[in-house]
């Protein structure tokens, strides 16, 4: 499980992005978790 290393990735990203940018980088993260939890 690569978790870790896609969060560290999302959170560099979201530092550069908006806040609305970043709140959406963690809908996504979320979706592609649970969709690797199935």
């Amino acid at each position: 499980m690569n978790y870790n290393l896609s969060h560290g990735m999302l959170d560099s990203c979201a530092s550069k992005s908006s806040s609305i940018e970043a709140e959406n980088l963690a809908r996504e993260k979320d979706e592609l978790h649970d969709l690797q939890l199935r």
